[in-house]
């Protein structure tokens, strides 16, 4: 990318699709400076495609998921060459509802990464939109139990997501920059706020595309 140029873009409508609004990632001006590290890792979306279309043919042929399991671990290592020659992200907030309350199964992966993540030195926090009071106390007890390092939920904070503020109170949680750090989220618009507010963004879908990027992000090795 030449040094210098900035771009223009164009405010998506709202009813963007998600893969309409990850392009527009790329053209925020905010994130001039680490566009070709984004780039890298949208570039992985080639890849989680031929791995989907992986898993469809193993299913087809009745072969054991072991091979799926194989096909992730070579994605994994594709992201940590790349992690080698671009910044290594430092702080990792995750949505709740839709992304950390799912089957029993990606719960438990979800610890899996979160504990590695916390063992490499980075920064964990979860950000909800949930009002607070007694029903967020399965929320709470993540801190807690020391899943993570920090829970904030909007009701309590007066701020919810997609405003800055938000993204600045879970960065200040962990003190570190929001340039510093990562949001997942399985809201487009929360992701695209995100970015606006000079974070990485990763959209969550399923718990086996989100993993490539982040691990790549945040250089972890491992399976999860």
């Amino acid at each position: 990318m030449a040094e210098g140029r900035t771009r223009n873009p164009k405010r998506p409508s709202p009813a963007l699709t998600p893969r309409a609004a990850l392009r527009c990632v790329r053209g925020l001006p905010e994130a001039t400076d680490r566009a070709q590290d984004i780039t890298n890792v949208r570039n992985l979306e080639l890849e989680q495609a031929q791995q989907i279309s992986l898993r469809e043919n193993l299913k087809a042929k009745n072969k054991p998921p072991q091979s799926v399991r194989q096909s992730n671990h070579r994605l994994r290592l594709l992201c940590h060459e790349e992690t080698k020659e671009r910044e290594i992200m430092r702080g990792l907030i995750v949505d709740y509802a839709g992304v950390l309350d799912g089957t029993d199964e990606d719960q438990r992966r979800w610890r899996n990464l979160l504990a590695a993540a916390k063992k490499n030195g980075v920064g964990t926090v979860i950000l909800s939109n949930d009002p607070g009071g007694l029903g967020a106390a399965p929320i709470r007890e993540l801190e807690t139990n020391g899943v993570v390092d920090k829970v904030l939920l909007s009701g309590e904070l007066g701020v919810e997501k997609p405003e800055e503020a938000a993204f600045q109170a879970a960065a200040d949680a962990i003190d570190l920059p929001m340039r510093d750090c990562v949001l997942v989220d399985d809201s487009i618009l929360n992701v695209r706020g995100a970015v606006e507010a000079g974070l990485v963004g990763v959209y969550y879908q399923q718990f086996d595309r989100a993993v490539v990027e982040i691990v790549g992000l945040f250089g972890l090795e491992g399976e999860f």
